[in-house]
């Protein structure tokens, strides 16, 4: 009862239970672990949270029992578990940013709700500098090779737009840059046809969760042309540094800066 009175004392809610994974990561960002009852199966976040299912399909009934003062989500695949809260009559809120500029913008709203605006603030400030920075240290611009990510491989996905433009913080050129803005993953289909055409020097991959199979993206047909393909340029990204919109977003920068900066010094020698 003792987080209920706080809610009431405050104004701001005390029991919060995440949908989605970046929530969680935001939310523990700006000092509010403390307040997630709730967190979506394999999130890292507060030990005691309970865990409501998978993301795509988490459990109603468990959300309810944990009696929530708000309940938020991400992306249209949250649409039909916040249609049946909403008919329990429990606050609910998703977010839907797909890009840096809006992950900010979300950042900062969830700053608002939670009574946390400072830290919000703080945060927000952190990643731009920290991105600057990492921007500061990449290859000039007639040294940045042609990347290609993808998001799902059946059928092949491109990144969104948020990875496109860490890819540009990193030091990359994003092969699909005019395809990344679509929020819905399925309008970023791409053919493997179309890759070939791009002919990426680098290939990022991160399929939603599921284990990279780099030998079998070697193998699709007419890729042995590919430069990726042909240079052994091929690496799986962990899905919590890039698909994941929030702060963890910087560690995913490093990571393609890391790898894109060596493969333009290993191109000018």
């Amino acid at each position: 009862m003792a987080s209920r009175s706080n809610k009431i004392e405050t104004g701001f809610p005390s029991r919060i239970v995440c949908l989605s994974y970046d929530t969680v990561a935001i939310l523990s960002a700006i000092g509010c672990a403390g307040r997630i009852v709730g967190k979506p199966s394999g999130a890292a976040g507060p030990e005691n949270a309970a865990d409501i299912g998978g993301f795509a399909r988490p459990d109603v009934d468990a959300i309810t029992t944990l009696k929530p003062d708000i309940v938020i989500g991400y992306s249209e695949i949250s649409a039909n578990t916040i249609a049946q809260l909403v008919r329990k009559n429990i606050n609910t809120l998703v977010l839907q940013h797909t890009s840096l500029d809006e992950t900010y913008a979300s950042i900062a709203l969830l700053g608002r709700v939670t009574g946390n605006v400072r830290e919000a603030a703080k945060l927000i400030s952190t990643m731009r500098r920290e991105f600057r920075e990492i921007a500061a240290r990449a290859p000039e611009k007639s040294r940045r090779p042609v990347v290609y990510f993808e998001e799902w491989n059946k059928p092949c996905v491109c990144g969104v737009q948020w990875v496109s433009e860490i890819i540009g913080i990193a030091g990359g050129t994003d092969g699909f840059a005019p395809r990344c803005q679509p929020k819905r993953y399925l309008e970023r289909e791409v053919t493997t046809a179309e890759v070939v055409v791009v002919a990426p020097e680098i290939i990022f991959a991160s399929w939603c969760g599921n284990p990279v199979d780099i030998d079998s993206i070697k193998s699709r047909p007419g890729w042995e042309s590919v430069p990726a393909v042909r240079n052994g340029q091929i690496y799986a990204v962990p899905g919590e540094i890039i698909l994941q919109p929030g702060p963890w977003l910087v560690k995913g920068a490093r990571f393609f800066a890391d790898i894109i900066s060596k493969y333009a010094a290993i191109k000018i020698q």
